[in-house]
């Protein structure tokens, strides 16, 4: 029968996503906590929505949950859409990005973020050692983690290729849309109102 379980194989618990000997804590939050917490989050995204606690095609939430949802996805849809995709060279706009194919994706990127810092801040409070010598700057840390973990290597021809067919964002994206949209990060690194990674308006779901 089936389950209502995520599974992660043994090998993603390796670096860039996770070490328990030489990654802080919050590293290992930012990057391995960020993944599980993405893939929560598909549980309650534009298709994960769907399905009730038992896998079955069941539309389970109020009608005003639905429209709030809805409301706030066209958003995220919305924002993605004006991201460009960028030659290496940084000359030439290759496309945008599609908000509506990615969108179940961007949606588990914004979620999970938010869930692994919250996750990380829990721990912290259980347990201050997993944050001892880090100082006030671990939520830095977290984001810096976070966003290191996404680097990425390709060529145009793959951009191109990608943008049409690939339910994820580029890596550039999947770290500053998330951040875009995330206020923990302007508070933590001061980012003024308006300023590029810190936009008036902001695309929240969850």
């Amino acid at each position: 029968g089936t389950a209502n379980k995520i599974v992660f194989p043994a090998a993603i618990l390796q670096p860039p996503f996770y070490n328990a000997r030489s990654y802080p804590a919050v590293a290992n939050y930012a990057r391995i906590g960020m993944v599980m917490g993405h893939e929560l989050t598909h549980g309650f995204d534009d298709e994960g929505r769907n399905f009730d606690p038992h896998g079955q095609l069941n539309a389970w939430w109020s009608d005003a949950v639905t429209a709030t949802f809805d409301k706030n996805a066209k958003c995220l849809a919305d924002q993605y859409s004006t991201f460009p995709i960028v030659s290496v060279d940084g000359h030439t706009v290759l496309g945008h990005l599609n908000g509506q194919l990615t969108l179940g994706e961007n949606i588990a990127d914004n979620g999970g973020l938010k869930l692994a810092y919250l996750a990380y801040q829990r721990a912290k409070k259980a347990n201050k050692a997993i944050a001892q010598d880090l100082g006030t700057d671990d939520a830095k840390l977290y984001f810096t983690a976070f966003a290191q973990g996404w680097c990425q290597k390709r060529s145009d021809g793959n951009a191109i290729l990608r943008k049409n067919t690939d339910p994820h964002s580029p890596g550039k994206w999947r770290v500053h849309g998330p951040l875009y949209n995330s206020q923990t990060f302007a508070d933590t690194f001061q980012c003024p109102i308006g300023s590029p990674m810190n936009p008036s308006k902001k695309c929240v779901i969850w």
